[in-house]
């Protein structure tokens, strides 16, 4: 007796407005820039710059555009929902260079702590429609 072939129907793929599909990008570009041994490190401003720095020269290191391309689209896509608007075609590699340029700008107010800066640069830089620039 022949049983009758069973086809299990591919798992629904759910997208929601929160879904982000530049982390997916950014998570895989850093694991292969940290290739080598593990160690947490604290992501200073002075850090960030540097490698935002290196990143906008032309042919500029992989290692340091692919850590500030992760860097600045992972601290975007933790931010709520309406505290910054991109404009509808905006790129990673164009948030890098408007970070970079507000940091250059804004020494005096980098924080310490790099992902606060990149918060902060991009509410200034990518204010949302009606809300002041802070």
């Amino acid at each position: 007796m022949e049983s009758a072939p069973t086809h299990a129907a591919p798992a629904p793929i759910f997208h929601t407005a929160r879904t982000r599909p530049c982390r997916w990008l950014a998570a895989i570009l850093a694991a292969g820039a940290l290739s080598g041994p593990a160690r947490a490190e604290f992501a200073s401003s002075e850090k960030l710059f540097d490698w935002l720095t290196e990143a906008s020269r032309s042919g500029g290191s992989f290692k340091d555009t692919t850590l500030s391309l992760g860097y600045v689209v992972g601290v975007h896509d933790l931010l709520p929902d309406g505290e910054v608007c991109l404009p509808p075609k905006a790129t990673a590699k164009q948030m890098q260079l408007d970070i970079l340029r507000w940091m250059k700008d804004h020494r005096l107010q980098w924080d310490p702590v790099g992902a606060r800066t990149v918060r902060r640069a991009l509410m200034e830089t990518y204010p949302c429609p009606g809300e002041p620039a802070r």
